[in-house]
């Protein structure tokens, strides 16, 4: 099976996070899907994004929503890529709803209730390593597998070691991807590992 590395294209939202308090709170938790789902779950309301300078455009329809967004390094799904997520293999539990924009469109945060602690990342290539007692990870070239991946969702994170942080890469299965290409989602490119 393929995999791939998701990254944000030029039709892709950019968003910005609204609330003060949780953008700081969610900062101290470093790249932690955890810790964000458990920020973002003491919310009395849903996570509400703002489109950024793109607002004003999206509400006046002459700029769509994109079905691939990001905050920081949370990515954030359209209905429509939430379902074909879901249709891919992945769970719904995974996910966390939020709003988007103006009009408060129906998006999903991918912030996985679990990690797959299945790349050998000592023998993976990256194009950037940050040492340090826990190196960071950035921009995976080639993924190697410590175990069978077969069992893995169509969408996923991989922890860093002895971390509670993961790799900033969502991956993907070929899967998904060939579905998202497929049926015209956008803000999304698939980069190969």
């Amino acid at each position: 099976m393929s995999f791939y590395a998701c990254e944000s294209s030029a039709s892709s939202t950019i968003l910005y996070l609204d609330d003060y308090y949780v953008r700081n709170k969610l900062a101290e938790g470093g790249i932690s899907p955890r810790y964000a789902r458990k920020v973002f779950g003491q919310l009395q309301n849903k996570a509400h994004f703002s489109v950024s300078l793109n607002d004003i455009e999206i509400a006046t329809m002459s700029v769509e929503i994109a079905d691939y967004m990001f905050w920081n390094w949370i990515p954030v799904l359209s209905k429509r890529g939430f379902g074909l997520a879901v249709r891919a293999g992945g769970s719904p539990d995974d996910f966390m709803p939020c709003t988007v924009g103006i009009d408060n469109v129906a998006a999903y945060m991918h912030l996985p209730n679990e990690e797959y602690d299945v790349v050998d990342l000592t023998r993976s290539q990256f194009r950037v390593v940050i040492p340090g007692s826990t190196p960071i990870y950035l921009y995976a070239n080639k993924l190697m597998f410590l175990k069978d991946d077969s069992e893995l969702p169509s969408c996923f994170r991989v922890p860093l070691p002895n971390s509670t942080q993961v790799l900033p890469d969502l991956f993907v299965d070929n899967n998904f991807c060939n579905m998202w290409v497929g049926e015209g989602l956008t803000g999304l490119n698939f980069r190969e590992v």
